[in-house]
């Protein structure tokens, strides 16, 4: 099974998963729905956000502070190696 990895954009700032677009089995072809994909985006969202790697603060999010030097380095971060720099306590 691959690892999944974090690719950060610093310019847009959009989270996408590096293991690329995920086969779906669905009777109406091969093209998913917006409602689906909607679903999809909305997840991965609250997932970030449970996670603690995007932050909250009222209609403002942004990304964890641990993980700024990564994006600044346009780094590929391992979905699990991000999570462990954020809850990691020092």
């Amino acid at each position: 099974m691959p690892k999944k990895q974090l690719s950060i954009e610093p310019h847009n700032m959009l989270f996408q998963d590096a293991s690329g677009p995920q086969k779906e089995s669905s009777n109406k072809g091969k093209h998913a729905s917006s409602t689906q994909n909607r679903r999809k985006v909305s997840g991965g969202f609250v997932s970030l956000l449970v996670k603690g790697i995007l932050i909250r603060q009222k209609s403002i999010y942004s990304i964890h502070y641990r993980l700024i030097p990564y994006m600044r380095k346009k780094a590929n971060l391992e979905y699990g190696q991000a999570i462990r720099e954020v809850s990691t306590k020092r």
